[in-house]
């Protein structure tokens, strides 16, 4: 693709985080995402997390969702309405 083209055309590129009881490492994750993906919009999936994961993503400033179950491709498969 040429550059001309790109300069118009915005590629766009979306995160998606599965994650189960990462209170203590998601903040860095997403901040770490977010830094190197500026452009990119970050979502987090909690798996059914018994900590506060959910809350620390969403103090992050990232779009969170709650899975009612604890399996990974479960959790994007039922949330995937963000």
């Amino acid at each position: 693709m040429s550059t001309e083209i790109l300069s118009v055309i915005q590629p766009k590129i979306a995160v998606l985080v599965p994650c189960y009881n990462e209170e203590a490492a998601i903040a860095d994750v997403v901040t770490g995402f977010a830094a190197a993906l500026p452009s990119a919009r970050i979502y987090v999936y909690d798996n059914n997390s018994s900590d506060r994961t959910r809350e620390v993503a969403a103090a992050a400033g990232q779009l969170c969702a709650a899975s009612p179950c604890r399996a990974r491709a479960m959790s994007c498969a039922a949330c995937s309405r963000i």
